[in-house]
């Protein structure tokens, strides 16, 4: 089975192998990293993170570069909108003129934050119990630096 994150594009490094059931390539393209779960035969979870680089002049740097933080900067507060409960309707009249976007690009990251606060949300128990498992634990530290004798046996009985 292979999975390909992205389109191809020239000039990208190429994927590397996962073992075990998920043979096969998985590909990132663009200039930062992917990090990328794994579920194999249902039991074991691997994290991979892939990273491509592209050639580029300067002048197709600084214009990428721009373009991503453009990019940025839309999805930040169209974050902020959304979870502030308004409609991705409503906001496309104002998002479309004030960051020069189309309805497709505005809609593939619409896409993307819902994906990522649904991901989140479901996280969110197994967060809240691993923190409590982490407090509990310093508290536990924090006795014993406090009474040190409690901490150690007494052997000199």
């Amino acid at each position: 089975m292979e999975l390909s994150i992205g389109a191809k594009h020239q000039g990208i490094a190429p994927s590397r192998r996962v073992p075990g059931s998920m043979a096969g390539a998985l590909r990132k393209t663009g200039r930062s990293a992917q990090s990328v779960q794994l579920q194999v035969n249902d039991m074991v979870e691997q994290r991979r993170t892939y990273q491509s680089r592209i050639s580029v002049s300067p002048e197709e740097d600084m214009a990428l570069s721009g373009y991503g933080s453009l990019f940025g900067k839309a999805e930040r507060t169209l974050f902020a909108k959304l979870l502030g409960g308004e409609k991705l309707a409503a906001l496309k009249r104002e998002f479309l003129p004030k960051f020069g976007i189309t309805a497709r690009q505005l809609n593939g990251m619409a896409a993307e934050l819902t994906g990522k606060i649904a991901s989140i949300r479901e996280r969110q128990a197994g967060l809240i119990k691993k923190a409590e498992q982490r407090i509990a634990r310093a508290k536990k530290v924090l006795r014993k630096i406090a009474n040190p004798a409690k901490g150690h046996r007494n052997n000199a009985g």
